[in-house]
């Protein structure tokens, strides 16, 4: 799922058509006078001839557009074909979309678009698709990253959907939905690492007990996420990157309601890790999405600045600027590092986290800015000041202006939010970034850490090697490894940003089995 993590949708595969095909039938059959908008269904899973590289997420192409499914595109790409869809949501009403918190954070409205009765993202608003613009974003005030939970966004519309879009129904506080059939669809990747789908792909699993995600350990809080997926082998049923904030939807034969949004995963449709989406039957996060009125985030005007003197013995001051919508109140952090001749920063400190900052001879000759974060009802919002250069006490009382330095101090964060091995071949995908914007590169490594010869013998066996990353686009990554030898592999990423500032070594340590 994104970003920062992900989980995404399949594609048809040659294993579809085997999946529980009594269950698939009978389901896929209410689906068709029920589900789908009036001139469309659910369509049977075609199989190929031969099964693609890794694992195929096993779906359906739909026939025709799902009443409740949007994609969500960058406003800049609006008018254009095919649709560039980066995470799908629910059209919860004519003017609000429910979708994830990750998908959103550091968007402003006026970034993004929805589009509603779409089928083939090629097909664009010819076939009859609906795009808006967005107005105002909501997110839940607590949500940090996928693994904090509270993963939810509500997007208000700039103006209502055609007449036809509906008012689709969430459900109840305090309902437990474990054992039951759900409907997960999307235009997210067809397999870990492969293409996206043109059809909106669609597929049929089962809510999971809580321990059947137990594998994720702490990453995993029952009290806010879901456990959802059809574990079986090679047949697994999961979703994949690009489906993130899309649609858990339950069929009980009359209101359907949405049980969850895509939220996050390791790998795509890994028997061992099932999908996770937001819990929607969670009372907070269950009034929040009912919300009529979603209050809107914040968003900055013209942003953070650094305020004062920048010379020893002076106060810098973090004044975080104009924004829109600000009710809540704002929170400072500090950052101060060296800036090399070549551009790079270095020795970078972090702290006070205070809106002001006095300056000692220990700051000279280093650059500090500053971040804002605005925190109130409809979530939270960073934004980052340009640097300042800190120069000596002047004999005189008389200040040097403030020199703006290009650039942030902020480093990125990375992760991997997918992982799996199959075939004693490894696929994983990292997402990096910080508020100033998506990392530009990633540098992988992986090592043998089981299996190899005590001493200097295994060194060799045990040497760290290479693997070149894929961008993905908006700091996300892929990478692939070759066939590897059975046995138990770390791999480690370290991310760097357009500034030069580079993250802290994230790993994850993964089996190959025969």
């Amino acid at each position: 799922m994104g970003g920062g993590c992900d989980n995404f949708g399949g594609a048809a595969s040659e294993h579809s058509v085997k999946l529980s095909a009594v269950f698939r039938a009978a389901f896929l059959t209410i689906l068709l006078g029920a589900l789908v908008m009036p001139t469309s269904a659910l369509g049977a899973p075609v199989a190929k001839k031969k099964p693609v590289r890794g694992h195929v997420v096993n779906g359906a192409s739909t026939l025709g557009p799902l009443t409740w499914q949007v994609g969500i595109i960058n406003a800049k790409d609006v008018g254009t074909a095919p649709f560039q869809t980066f995470c799908g949501g629910t059209l919860r009403d004519a003017t609000h979309v429910i979708t994830a918190a990750h998908c959103v954070p550091d968007s402003n409205a006026a970034d993004l678009a929805v589009v509603w009765n779409l089928h083939r993202r090629s097909d664009g608003t010819n076939a009859g698709a609906a795009v808006r613009t967005v107005s105002a974003i909501t997110s839940h005030p607590q949500f940090t990253d996928t693994s904090s939970g509270n993963d939810l966004a509500i997007l208000t519309l700039s103006s209502a959907m055609p007449v036809g879009a509906g008012t689709w129904p969430i459900t109840n506080a305090n309902v437990n939905w474990t054992g039951q059939p759900a409907v997960i669809s999307g235009w997210g990747l067809l397999f870990d690492g492969g293409p996206s789908p043109d059809t909106l792909q669609a597929a049929v699993i089962n809510v999971l007990p809580d321990a059947q995600c137990g594998a994720y350990a702490n990453s995993y809080d029952p009290s806010t996420m879901l456990c959802a997926g059809l574990p079986n082998g090679a047949l697994t049923v999961d979703t994949c990157q690009g489906d993130s904030g899309g649609p858990l939807v339950f069929n009980n034969g009359t209101t359907f309601p949405l049980l969850g949004v895509v939220s996050f995963g390791r790998g795509c449709a890994d028997p061992d890790f099932p999908g996770v989406y937001t819990r929607l039957s969670n009372p907070d996060l269950n009034a929040r999405a009912k919300d009529p009125n979603p209050p809107a985030r914040a968003e900055p005007v013209n942003g953070a600045t650094v305020q004062g003197t920048p010379t020893a013995g002076q106060t810098l001051t973090c004044d975080p600027g104009q924004w829109n919508n600000h009710t809540g109140s704002f929170t400072f952090t500090w950052i101060s590092a060296v800036r090399g001749a070549d551009g790079k920063f270095t020795d970078v400190k972090s702290g006070p986290s205070a809106q002001t900052l006095g300056l000692t001879d220990s700051h000279v000759g280093r650059v500090v800015g500053c971040a804002a974060t605005s925190v109130g009802p409809g979530g939270a919002r960073q934004s980052g000041a340009p640097l300042v250069t800190v120069a000596a006490a002047p004999p005189v009382a008389a200040a040097a202006p403030p020199v703006t330095v290009p650039g942030d101090l902020i480093a990125p964060t990375s992760r991997f939010t997918r992982r799996s091995c199959k075939k004693r071949k490894c696929s994983l995908t990292i997402t990096a970034g910080d508020s100033g914007g998506p990392a530009t590169k990633v540098a992988v490594t992986y090592a043998r850490i089981t299996g190899c010869r005590k001493g200097k013998k295994g060194a060799t066996c045990r040497k760290a090697k290479t693997l070149k990353a894929k961008s993905r686009g908006k700091g996300v990554f892929t990478v692939t490894t070759p066939r590897l030898v059975p046995a138990t592999y770390r791999f480690t990423v370290v991310a760097t940003d357009a500034s030069g500032n580079r993250s802290k070594k994230a790993s994850v340590v993964l089996r190959v089995k025969r």
